[in-house]
């Protein structure tokens, strides 16, 4: 492709000017190649069934693993029982809808192992003293500097 300068001070039809080629980029991957698009992996350690008067008194420690420096948010979610089942039906049949029983939020400066504890507020601690069982879902959310996301879940109960 050939484009022409032309020059108000210059009488001719202009002056065929050339553009350079595009310098390529070192390792040669084309326009992306010098950013990370790759995505932290991220491991869920902990067992799926976990201790309910745990989480009540002290709280729950979970063990992740990740490939490199990240932001990690953990939740933690769960379906109580709903009050009104407990009236009504006289039994804890029916759930609630789900709802963030805690949540924490870490920064991980090399990769490896971390230990994330997460213990539900003095509100929802009340609300589960009255469950004997609560399924629950763990969600590990990792971001790198590049923000690179990686979500995982992983289903627990608590007995």
């Amino acid at each position: 492709m050939v484009i022409t300068r032309v020059r108000p001070d210059q009488p001719d039809e202009g002056t065929p000017v050339i553009p350079a080629p595009a310098a390529a980029p070192a390792g040669g991957g084309g326009a992306a190649a010098g950013r990370d698009a790759t995505r932290p992996r991220v491991e869920l350690l902990s067992p799926g069934s976990q201790s309910l008067g745990r989480l009540r008194t002290r709280g729950l420690s979970f063990r992740i693993r990740v490939s490199e420096p990240v932001t990690l948010t953990v939740t933690l979610r769960g379906r109580l029982t709903s009050g009104r089942s407990l009236k009504k039906l006289g039994k804890a049949s029916a759930r609630g809808k789900l709802r963030r029983l805690a949540q924490g939020s870490t920064r991980v400066e090399r990769a490896g192992e971390v230990t994330v504890r997460l213990r539900p507020s003095s509100a929802l601690r009340l609300l589960l003293r009255r469950e004997r069982v609560l399924p629950a879902l763990l969600q590990v959310k990792a971001v790198d500097a590049a923000r690179n996301e990686t979500t995982r879940t992983k289903q627990l109960k608590f007995k």
